[in-house]
């Protein structure tokens, strides 16, 4: 009874600590389990993800979730030492080999910081919008057609 697998039937997400409603053993209700995130990591599964649960002392109301997983949603092979970061609509941050990071997102990029460095060279594939003034310092080569 100290340790064994759960499904979230509820999150709240507005407490310090995430609580979460839970099934166990043989239907086994259990409410306002903590659970406990990585430091720095923060989600919300959604209802149906299963969960470790850690019964305190054997005690089944001193309980928390300290692992959560959902076979529904997922990166799935990834070499190993990748990893990722992933939400339940296919948005994705993907750390790989050979130093790339892939990120995919089916609606919208925001980067909201006072300056943003890009190092290296910036391929656009569709078309760049600059609402805002533009300097260039360096040479502008045109190579093809341009209107000004």
């Amino acid at each position: 009874m100290m340790a064994g697998r759960a499904i979230l039937t509820a999150i709240n997400d507005g407490a310090k600590i995430q609580e979460a409603q839970l099934t166990a053993l043989a239907g086994e209700t259990l409410e306002r389990i903590q659970r406990f995130q990585e430091f720095g990591f923060s989600s919300n599964p959604p209802v149906g993800t299963e969960g470790i649960l850690i019964s305190l002392g054997g005690v089944r109301g001193n309980s928390v979730i300290v692992a959560t997983d959902n076979r529904n949603f997922g990166i799935v092979n990834q070499a190993p030492g990748e990893c990722a970061i992933y939400t339940d609509d296919g948005t994705y941050i993907k750390l790989k080999k050979a130093g790339q990071v892939e990120l995919k997102t089916a609606t919208l990029l925001t980067i909201d910081a006072p300056n943003t460095l890009i190092k290296g060279h910036v391929t656009i594939d569709q078309t760049l919008l600059v609402k805002g003034n533009t300097e260039l310092r360096g040479t502008l080569l045109v190579k093809e057609n341009a209107t000004f």
